[in-house]
């Protein structure tokens, strides 16, 4: 989420900028910020899984899934 609110935020400070080096980067950050959002949904995912099958991990203790 800092990744994505940084790139956003560098994404404004150029959103003005018609040259084409500005353009492409600002096409570049758009690309960024949609595959950093389907990351997230996918963590997201994946956690609510883990809770809805063993319980929250906030509580502590040894890993959900895997080899300690």
């Amino acid at each position: 989420m800092l990744l994505r609110k940084d790139i956003l935020n560098r994404a404004v400070k150029i959103a003005d900028d018609r040259r084409i080096e500005a353009l492409h980067v600002m096409k570049n950050n758009m690309r960024i910020l949609d595959l950093l959002s389907d990351a997230i949904a996918l963590a997201e995912d994946s956690t609510r899984v883990l809770d809805r099958a063993f319980g929250s991990a906030a509580k502590g203790g040894p890993p959900r899934i895997g080899n300690p």
